[in-house]
């Protein structure tokens, strides 16, 4: 039987031990497996462990994919792609796309001396550009981006990528599986940092990869991950399968949480502009999205950088800390996160909006409106 995503994550794909039939996961520290007859396939904890391979096959059924691969952080996972790359290859990234992937990903070309430009893959300019640039090995995407979640035409994009015979991975941790999942619109491998939703309880570090194809891509892309270390190792996978189990209800909450704010922040004098996936109107999010929304919000308020840290340091609900996906909302001047290359304005403030009551929420940005944008 098939069951919707809500129930395969409840019960973990139906686990039992094998054991002693519990209906929790265990957790194994051994690092080196008995290779008897009747063993299991694992042999040393660097390739796998056993909650290592419960979360991928419940990833890869979540995402519709062939394979999953569990990594020990998302920039791990991101490494483990770029390891593909040759000198002289082409990689092009989403202009907008999260400024920490960005950094690794310029930097890992320049040394290895392959190419990296980013263009804007929602115009239509940015993708006829796409297809004059020559040796694409790899597009690389992000849906929503941070932190102007803007959004693309993915199965557009992937048609344009495919065409010039380069690979479209989407980095989709702000959308997780149960909002959007790429490979049915044609993507060849979609990335979640799983410290964010999938976990989402702010205690573990992880990442994961999954393809549409296995090919000597992504069988280098294991290698990578075996050779290095970077599997996830059976405590920390024990920590994101507890987190995967609630991870439905939760985006529902933070969803209706986000909605209402935005709805409130519209009425607000002090604020010019919000940033928000539920306020776009392009065409194609009724079919890329189940719904088309999001829990993180930036917007723009009258008022300028002081005011914008005296905010973020002012709120009693809402944590100053950067990240995001965890059971606690966050609020961060975002400009001083992404340092002195930022291409944030200095009044812009980015939510990630948690599980609270929405009404402490609300009572909490206003509070800090009234006391710090009065006067602008």
């Amino acid at each position: 039987m098939n069951y919707s995503q809500a129930t395969l994550l409840a019960g973990l794909d139906h686990y039992r031990d094998p054991h002693s039939q519990g209906l929790v996961p265990n957790i194994q520290p051994g690092v080196t497996f008995s290779t008897t007859e009747n063993s299991s396939a694992l042999l040393y904890a660097r390739s796998s462990n056993d909650n290592a391979t419960l979360i991928e096959s419940i990833i890869c059924k979540l995402e519709s994919g062939v394979e999953s691969k569990v990594f020990n952080s998302g920039a791990s996972a991101a490494y483990a792609v770029l390891s593909t790359i040759r000198p002289h290859d082409t990689l092009v990234m989403q202009e907008d796309s999260y400024y920490e992937f960005k950094k690794i990903i310029a930097a890992y070309c320049k040394k290895i001396h392959a190419n990296f430009m980013s263009l804007d893959f929602s115009t239509p300019e940015g993708l006829q550009q796409l297809e004059h640039v020559k040796n694409v090995k790899l597009v690389w995407a992000e849906t929503a981006s941070n932190p102007f979640w803007n959004t693309v035409d993915l199965e557009n994009l992937a048609n344009t990528a495919h065409r010039i015979g380069a690979k479209l991975l989407v980095d989709a941790t702000i959308s997780t599986p149960l909002n959007c999942r790429p490979l049915l619109l044609g993507c060849d491998y979609v990335l979640h940092s799983a410290t964010k939703y999938l976990n989402g309880h702010g205690d573990v570090i992880a990442g994961v990869i999954t393809t549409s194809t296995i090919d000597d891509t992504w069988n280098e892309i294991i290698e990578f991950r075996t050779n290095a270390g970077c599997i996830l190792q059976s405590f920390e996978g024990w920590l994101l399968l507890r987190g995967l189990r609630t991870l439905d209800l939760r985006i529902q909450r933070a969803f209706d949480n986000a909605d209402q704010i935005v709805a409130w922040l519209k009425q607000q004098d002090c604020i010019e502009h919000i940033y928000y996936l539920g306020l776009s109107d392009k065409k194609y999010l009724s079919k890329q999205f189940k719904r088309p929304s999001s829990a993180m919000i930036s917007f723009l308020h009258k008022g300028d950088q002081f005011s914008s840290r005296a905010m973020c340091n002012a709120t009693q609900v809402f944590r100053n800390a950067t990240s995001l996906g965890s059971t606690e909302s966050l609020i961060e001047f975002r400009r001083e996160t992404e340092g002195q290359n930022s291409l944030c304005p200095d009044n812009l403030i980015r939510l990630s909006i948690g599980l609270e009551s929405v009404q402490d929420l609300i009572l909490d940005l206003e509070h800090v409106f009234q006391q710090h944008l009065s006067t602008v």
